[in-house]
């Protein structure tokens, strides 16, 4: 992502209902107990919610919410179970996500580092054994042009 004061949100706020709408159903769908269906229906709506970010250049809130995509995947593989500890990891990321959205949409937030300690949590209760906060950090390397040249003394205000 670049940098914050160059982050445009409107294209965030265009999508951001539906954003909360898909974090929302995780977080319901953990609620209700995690039973099959609904960790089919999280799984799905984790899956959208990354793509969605990764169209907008949110790079690392993708990762994240690709962290939650596949926590439901393990799950249904019955690599991982979804007890209480589980649902509650992913829970607090979703909820994080959300949180840290809404923030930069309204021009606040930062770097999706932000969200480590849960995307941690969450990877490490998969079965993680290595989680790096490299997997958020994306940081723009494009070249910028340099600054414009100051004007050359008594250049200033002078008609040609």
């Amino acid at each position: 992502m670049r940098d914050r004061k160059e982050f445009d949100p409107t294209p965030l706020n265009w999508v951001r209902a539906d954003l909360d709408a898909l974090l929302s159903s995780i977080v319901a769908g953990l609620e209700s107990g995690g039973d099959a269906a609904a960790c089919a229906a999280a799984r799905d709506a984790a899956h959208q919610a990354a793509g969605v970010l990764r169209m907008l250049n949110l790079e690392g809130a993708a990762v994240a919410a690709g962290a939650l995509d596949a926590a439901f995947a393990a799950a249904a593989d019955g690599k991982l179970e979804l007890g209480a500890d589980s649902r509650r990891a992913l829970r607090d990321l979703a909820e994080g996500l959300m949180r840290w959205l809404k923030r930069l949409a309204q021009g606040g937030g930062g770097s999706a580092l932000e969200l480590f300690p849960l995307y941690e949590r969450a990877r490490r209760l998969a079965g993680e054994e290595h989680v790096f906060e490299g997997d958020l950090f994306f940081p723009d390397l494009r070249p910028r042009p340099p600054p414009p040249a100051a004007p050359a003394a008594g250049q200033v205000g002078e008609i040609a």
